[in-house]
């Protein structure tokens, strides 16, 4: 993703909220790549703001986090603990 893309702002302030979600679990690159099936190089470009994950695989790092982390259509970043499934 060069510099002057429109989705560039939207890429590095995800990339931050998952590097702090990751660092707030405890959680090395390595581990979390490896827990959501994806390569540290991979999670390293997402948290640097280089690339934008897939969707798919947004919401595996999501539930591996134990958070939503989702794109409203507007471009907003949408996140939040994932529901509790007791009831």
């Amino acid at each position: 993703m060069t510099p002057d893309d429109p989705l560039a702002p939207f890429a590095r302030t995800l990339g931050e909220h998952l590097a702090r979600l990751r660092k707030s679990r405890g959680l090395t690159q390595a581990q979390l790549a490896d827990l959501a099936g994806i390569t540290q190089a991979a999670l390293s470009r997402a948290e640097t703001g280089r690339t934008l994950p897939q969707l798919r695989t947004l919401m595996t790092i999501g539930q591996v986090l134990g958070q939503n982390v989702g794109i409203h259509l507007d471009g907003q970043l949408i996140t939040g603990p994932q529901p509790s499934d007791r009831q």
